[in-house]
């Protein structure tokens, strides 16, 4: 029903912010990925999604489209519903969605709160095909490094992992592989 709305915020909270759009707030349920960017003032578009439920009416915004379409892709989950996939959209990036969906890391989706092993089991199986072969920092929230080395040290971070212990990982790593490969390496390494 509405795709964005264009206004100024006149009001941040930890779960939501107000835009003013000629004279109207809208109140937004927003991650917080997306409200650590946005402060009091600024004139923004947030891309939204309009969601009816038998016992409530309720408008989510994200920071960008890349944010919006992770958001659809977890509600077709069965058993993420729009405030759990708001929560796995605050405790993690879209990019670090991608790759632990990529590399099967049930660990890094299970960080979100509300989000167990069987839940994130569940995505796993369900959003593999949708993102297989999408580049991670397809979104413009956090992009990564070009160098493969650079750039499966930022997944991982984003992951959740410590820098040092993250950097540990990647030591003794043939950086020469694809930037998937590197990064499967690591995460077996941390598993260990």
């Amino acid at each position: 029903m509405y795709a964005y709305i264009t206004g100024e915020i006149v009001a941040i909270e930890s779960d939501r912010v107000v835009v003013d759009h000629q004279g109207i707030g809208y109140e937004i349920n927003a991650s917080v990925q997306a409200l650590s960017r946005w402060t009091l003032g600024d004139e923004v578009r947030v891309y939204t999604r309009y969601i009816v439920r038998e016992d409530s009416v309720a408008l989510f915004g994200f920071y960008d489209e890349a944010e919006r379409e992770m958001f659809d892709l977890l509600t077709k989950v069965s058993a993420v519903g729009p405030k759990s996939a708001l929560a796995i959209l605050s405790a993690l990036t879209v990019d670090a969605i991608v790759a632990a969906v990529q590399t099967s890391d049930v660990a890094a989706l299970t960080r979100a709160p509300g989000v167990g092993k069987k839940t994130a089991s569940r995505i796993l199986l369900e959003l593999t095909d949708a993102l297989k072969g999408r580049s991670v920092a397809a979104s413009g929230m956090e992009p990564l490094p070009l160098s493969g080395n650079s750039q499966a040290l930022e997944a991982l971070i984003n992951l959740g992992y410590q820098q040092r212990e993250a950097e540990e990982a990647l030591k003794g790593v043939d950086t020469t592989q694809s930037t998937e490969r590197v990064l499967r390496e690591a995460l077996a390494r941390l598993g260990r």
